[in-house]
C-alpha cells in the first residue's frame, strides 16, 4: 500500500488553494480524498481518527 498513496496536504489560507477548492469542490475543513491517478474522486470524507484512516485505506 505504501507504493500507492502520494499523501498531500494543503494549506487552505493559502492563496493558491482555490485551484484545489474549486476542482474537488471543497465545502469544508477538514476534507480527507482519496483520488486515483485520473483525478477522479474515489472517497470523501471529513474528519478522520487514525483507525478510520487505516479502514478507508484498506477499501
Amino acid at each position: 500500500m505504501q507504493n500507492d498513496v502520494v499523501p498531500l496536504r494543503a494549506d487552505m489560507d493559502a492563496a493558491n488553494t482555490n485551484v484545489l477548492v474549486e476542482r474537488f469542490a471543497v465545502e469544508f475543513v477538514p476534507t480527507l480524498l482519496l483520488v486515483d491517478t485520473d483525478g477522479t474522486v474515489l472517497q470523501r470524507s471529513g474528519f478522520v481518527d487514525a483507525k478510520g484512516l487505516l479502514e478507508l485505506l484498506s477499501k
